[in-house]
C-alpha cells in the first residue's frame, strides 16, 4: 500500500533533483560551447532513477573538464578538474547506498542495513557540497570576463 508519506517524499525528492539539474545546467550554460564536454540538455537524464547511478559519473567528469577548459580560457590556469573529487565521492557513495535498498527485499540483515546508513549520510553531505561547489563556479564564471581570443570575424 502506498502511503501519503511515501508520495510526499517522492515529490520532494523529484523537486530537489529538478533544482539540482537546473543548477548544473545553468553552470554549463556559462561555459562556452567549444569548452563543453557535455550538453546542458543531457543533464536531464539524471532524473532517470537507475541511469543516474552510472550517468552521474559521466556528468561529474564532463562538468569538471568543461569548467577547467573554461577557466583556462578565461586566464585561470591553476584549477585542475574542479568539483571532480567531491562529485565522484557523491556517486560512489550513491552506488553503495543502493545496497541499502536491498533490505526491502530481505537480502540484507538489519545490522548491515544500519551500517549502510553511514554511506547514505555521507552521500547526502557530498550531494549538498557538490551542488554548492558547482553553483559557486557558476557565480565565478558570471563574474569573470570572457576572454577575447583575438579571432577576427572578418578574416
Amino acid at each position: 500500500m502506498v502511503t501519503s508519506t511515501l508520495i510526499v517524499s517522492l515529490v520532494i525528492d523529484i523537486v530537489i533533483k529538478i533544482f539540482y539539474v537546473l543548477t548544473l545546467q545553468n553552470t554549463l550554460k556559462q561555459v562556452e560551447p567549444k569548452n563543453r564536454k557535455i550538453s546542458p540538455e543531457q543533464l536531464w537524464l539524471l532524473l532517470i532513477p537507475v541511469l543516474t547511478v552510472f550517468f552521474g559519473f559521466v556528468v561529474v567528469k564532463n562538468i569538471a573538464a568543461s569548467l577547467e577548459l573554461e577557466l583556462r580560457d578565461r586566464g585561470i590556469n591553476d584549477v585542475k578538474m574542479p568539483t571532480y573529487d567531491i562529485g565522484i565521492a557523491l556517486y560512489i557513495l550513491g552506488t553503495v547506498n543502493l545496497l541499502y535498498y536491498l533490505k526491502y527485499f530481505g537480502f540484507i540483515s538489519p545490522f548491515l542495513s544500519v551500517i549502510l546508513l553511514f554511506p547514505a549520510i555521507a552521500g547526502f553531505i557530498c550531494f549538498i557540497v557538490y551542488w554548492v561547489k558547482v553553483y559557486q563556479y557558476k557565480e565565478k564564471l558570471l563574474q569573470l570576463p570572457k576572454r577575447n581570443t583575438g579571432d577576427s570575424l572578418i578574416f
